[in-house]
């Protein structure tokens, strides 16, 4: 199963902060291109406004409610 993870804040210490977490490949939305992306199976969302289209791609979503 592939992940995508569109955090609510795209700020770079809280995307350094997810990545520690994360325990598989991974790669950011900005930063792919067509090598990095094969061996990736995480795609980190890191910029705004493609969020509707890409929820085609998945087959469960999960929302979560901004924590503060």
């Amino acid at each position: 199963m592939k992940l995508i993870i569109a955090p609510h804040v795209i700020e770079e210490n809280h995307l350094v902060e997810i990545i520690s977490k994360l325990k598989r490949p991974y790669v950011r939305y900005t930063r792919a291109d067509e090598r990095n992306v094969l061996r990736a199976d995480c795609l980190i969302i890191d910029c705004f406004g493609l969020l509707s289209s890409i929820y085609r791609y998945g087959e469960i979503a999960i929302l979560a409610a901004d924590s503060e």
